[in-house]
């Protein structure tokens, strides 16, 4: 991974971080607010939606940015199609 790449990486993985540690603090310090809007029906029904896909999309932006900063990605259609997917795993197993 070239630097500028990591340092990228980094920062991108820091502001998501941040980001979700703040929204979370966010909703549990005003929990009477969350619970009394959330609770209360008609349009406010979208409110508890909205917010889980917020969540997700920030949880998920800062795992997938650790994820691939520690080096951890999918295995391809085409690996597994040609039998290299596990492949080091197979070969610790057997050893």
């Amino acid at each position: 991974m070239a630097s500028s790449e990591r340092r990228k990486l980094c920062a991108t993985l820091l502001l998501s971080g941040v980001v979700s540690i703040s929204s979370y603090i966010l909703v549990f310090t005003h929990q009477e607010w969350v619970t009394r809007n959330f609770t209360r029906g008609g349009v406010y029904a979208m409110l508890p939606l909205a917010t889980a896909f917020y969540f997700a999309l920030v949880h998920g932006t800062f795992t997938s940015g650790l994820l691939h900063m520690l080096g951890l990605r999918a295995a391809t259609k085409g690996a597994a199609d040609r039998g290299q997917a596990g492949d080091a795993s197979r070969e610790k197993v057997q050893q």
